[in-house]
C-alpha cells in the first residue's frame, strides 16, 4: 500500500474518531440537554411535559444524526482524494491542518446551534428594524439563520481549500522518485 494511503486513512481515522466523540456526546446527552427547554415548549405548545421532552430528545437525536451524517462521508471524500491525488507526507502540512480544523470547527458550530438553540438575535424576532421586507436592506440586521448559512458555506471554502494547500504541499515535499 502506498504510504500516501497510509496517512490518508491515519488522517480519516483521527477525524472520525473527534467526530463519533462528539455524536456520541450529542446523542447521549439529548435528554440532559432536552430538559433545559421543556417546560418553555409545553407552555408555547399545550403540550405535556413527557411530550415535550420525548419531542426535544428526539429533534437533539436527530440533530446529532444529521451532523455525523455530513461529517462522515466529507472526511472520507477528504481523505480519499488526499490519498489518491497526494504523496507522502500527507499530514505535516500545518497550514491544511488549520484549515480543516477552521472547516470542521464551523460546521460544528452550525450543528451546535441548532442542537444548543444558541442564536435567537434582535432580528430572529423582530426580522428588520427598518419597515417592511426589503431584499437589498437585508445585510443591515442579519438573522442568525443567514449568518450560520454563510458560516457553513465559508467552512464548506475551508474544507475544498485545506484540501488543495494538502495536496501542493505533499507533491512539493515529496521525496524524488527514482
Amino acid at each position: 500500500m502506498k504510504r500516501s494511503y497510509r496517512e490518508a486513512l491515519l488522517g480519516f481515522a483521527a477525524c472520525a474518531a473527534g467526530t463519533a466523540a462528539i455524536y456520541a456526546v450529542m446523542y447521549f446527552g439529548a435528554p440532559v440537554q432536552a430538559q433545559q427547554h421543556v417546560v418553555g415548549i409545553a407552555k408555547t405548545f399545550g403540550d405535556t411535559e413527557d411530550q415535550a421532552l420525548a419531542f426535544l430528545v428526539e429533534s437533539a437525536r436527530y440533530t446529532a444524526t444529521s451532523f455525523i451524517k455530513l461529517l462522515f462521508p466529507t472526511f472520507a471524500i477528504y481523505w480519499f482524494v488526499a490519498g489518491l491525488l497526494g504523496r507522502a507526507p500527507l499530514l505535516k502540512s500545518k497550514i491544511a491542518n488549520a484549515l480543516l480544523i477552521a472547516g470542521s470547527f464551523g460546521v460544528i458550530a452550525v450543528a451546535a446551534n441548532s442542537y444548543f438553540y444558541w442564536a435567537e438575535t434582535y432580528c430572529d424576532v423582530l426580522p428588520f428594524p427598518h419597515e417592511g421586507f426589503q431584499i437589498l436592506r437585508i445585510n443591515e440586521c442579519p438573522s442568525s439563520q443567514i449568518f450560520f448559512t454563510s458560516l457553513f458555506w465559508i467552512s464548506a471554502a475551508f474544507f475544498l481549500a485545506s484540501l488543495i494547500v494538502r495536496l501542493v504541499r505533499s507533491r512539493r515535499n515529496a521525496p524524488a522518485r527514482c
